[in-house]
């Protein structure tokens, strides 16, 4: 794709006291400061608005006049519609049209320029968009592989009796882009990628997934939280990485997290969300080590009170530090393809 595409959607509300209000969107030229709809380049404001990864192609998603090589899509989104009512409204389709090469995934987001939220002066009406078919959580992403594809979409708005007159409004950006089906897959030891909200290295890639241990330390906490003997079978930090941090994950995330078979010196574990052995930290090149603090690892240290830490510069103290320390935590985890 030559460029990432954009779209706006603005949402206007006129409201008398007393009376129900009236919510209609309508896509306008974003390029256009007069905001008057005119046809551009690629672009139908009559009916729906289309976003296309290539000028000249066809509006309505047919077929182009020349051989397609490479990902030709384009993106219909709803133009016009009215809200009824607080609660669900159905508003239309994101459809997809065109081809993409193998491999590849077009992926549509919308982001609110008020943060999900309709706004006339200092008063405001929350809403969320959502999928048709489940309008139980909030959808603000989309992916497609097989074209041509469609998603019916809706918005959930509050109850927005007693919200004093005025014109609430809201611009919403559509953006479309091409990317790899699987950014892990194509990705290089020591590259970084971005999952869950966080950025990762690739440090292991397998023929079913790939080994991420996290860029930097997220947290401050201690291994264990009192001074006691402990292993990481029964350590406090286990107990939380692998509940409270695996479920801060979306389900969608946690799905791809593989649940992986550790080897320790004292009892094996099954993780979802683990720290390194000091074999496998030192395994590692210095400068992934190296974040500048200390971090634990989950083999144990010189005595049962104590695990092993990487120093800042990437050594690895062997005989560890006191469990109840609070240094860096940089978790790891594998996922499946």
């Amino acid at each position: 794709m030559k460029a990432i595409l954009r779209r706006t959607t603005t949402m206007l509300c006129a409201a008398v006291m007393a009376m129900p209000m009236a919510l209609s969107v309508y896509a306008f030229d974003p390029n256009d400061p007069s905001g008057v709809q005119t046809d551009t380049s690629g672009v139908s404001l009559d009916n729906s608005a289309v976003i296309s990864n290539e000028p000249g192609s066809s509006i309505g998603g047919g077929d182009t006049d020349q051989t397609v090589t490479s990902s030709d899509y384009t993106i219909t989104i709803p133009a016009t519609f009215d809200i009824k009512n607080s609660g669900w409204n159905e508003i239309g389709e994101i459809k997809a049209g065109g081809t993409l090469e193998e491999d590849k995934k077009l992926v549509v987001t919308a982001t609110s320029a008020n943060d999900w939220a309709l706004r006339s002066g200092e008063n405001e009406v929350r809403y969320e968009m959502m999928n048709y078919e489940d309008d139980s959580a909030p959808a603000t992403s989309w992916e497609f592989t097989d074209l041509p594809a469609s998603q019916s979409i809706g918005i959930n708005v509050e109850d927005y009796s007693g919200k004093p007159a005025g014109s609430y409004t809201d611009t919403v950006t559509f953006t479309a882009s091409v990317t790899i089906d699987n950014p892990y897959e194509a990705a290089n030891i020591y590259d970084v990628v971005s999952f869950g909200g966080y950025d990762w290295y690739v440090i292991n890639k397998r023929d079913d997934g790939v080994t991420l241990l996290m860029k930097k330390s997220f947290i401050k906490k201690g291994y264990n939280d009192e001074y006691v003997d402990v292993t990481w079978e029964t350590c406090t930090l286990r107990a939380y990485l692998n509940n409270e941090f695996y479920n801060s994950f979306s389900d969608d995330d946690k799905a791809k997290i593989a649940l992986t078979h550790n080897t320790n010196p004292n009892n094996d574990t099954d993780d979802y969300i683990y720290l390194l052995s000091t074999d496998e930290a030192e395994a590692l090149d210095n400068s992934i080590r190296d974040i500048g603090e200390y971090w634990w690892l989950r083999s144990p240290g010189g005595s049962s009170d104590r695990a092993v830490e990487v120093y800042p510069g990437g050594r690895v103290y062997s005989d560890g530090y006191a469990v109840p320390y609070e240094d860096g935590v940089r978790p790891a985890l594998n996922l499946k393809f």
